[in-house]
């Protein structure tokens, strides 16, 4: 990488509505949005599709914007009925940014699984993902101290990476299983004109022409 970092954001239904016109300035390169959440409750599994999603995407598709779209992933919920969600929400087109699976907190702190269990649960997601995009790697949106509650699994290396760090350095920490970030979530909930609600902000390592390597 050139050492460059490229900013842009990530949304979800937290964003409210948004006014792209007065949003999508020049300093803005790519946006990032939810996609759609399988997930228990009282044993029974619900599917949230992001309220905001369908039109987020299909305004960033008028005015050309790099975009992204992510799943919400838990423990214990079927790899094939998360992706299947997923891609009902969501339709990868050239020049999308890789598809992504949000491997969070519930990862580290739900006593429910094993590690080598939900290693072998992401694990599926990534494959069924991959075939669905032409047997390229989606990228795995987490941060060091989840995996390193999964016992640092070295088996996603090829996945980019888009982490979550905000410990306010020049560089984030990064995961054990990686070398190097695609993408670096460094702050949250932020606010600014055009947004109802609230946006989280992130870097891309390298060039706005250099995205173009950890795109469809």
């Amino acid at each position: 990488m050139t050492g460059i970092l490229t900013y842009g954001i990530d949304v979800s239904h937290y964003s409210g509505n948004i006014d792209w016109d007065r949003v999508l300035t020049p300093n803005i390169h790519f946006v990032l949005a939810k996609a759609s959440e399988l997930y228990r409750q009282n044993g029974a599994v619900k599917e949230a599709k992001d309220a905001q999603f369908a039109s987020y995407w299909s305004e960033l598709g008028k005015r050309n914007m790099r975009r992204g779209a992510y799943f919400f992933c838990h423990p214990g919920i079927d790899p094939q009925a998360a992706v299947s969600s997923f891609f009902s929400a969501y339709s990868p087109g050239p020049g999308d940014i890789l598809p992504t699976l949000d491997v969070e907190d519930d990862y580290a702190d739900n006593p429910s699984l094993s590690a080598a269990d939900k290693v072998a649960q992401i694990g599926r997601m990534v494959d069924l993902v991959s075939v669905r995009i032409g047997n390229r790697k989606p990228m795995i949106y987490t941060k060091q101290r989840v995996w390193k509650a999964l016992g640092n699994p070295d088996s996603f290396g090829g996945c980019p990476l888009w982490v979550i760090d905000y410990s306010g350095n020049d560089r984030p920490l990064l995961p054990a299983a990686w070398l190097n970030f695609s993408f670096w979530q460094y702050a949250q909930d932020r606010e600014m004109d055009g947004v109802e609600g609230n946006y989280d902000p992130d870097y891309f390592n390298g060039r706005p022409e250099d995205m173009a390597a950890i795109c469809l």
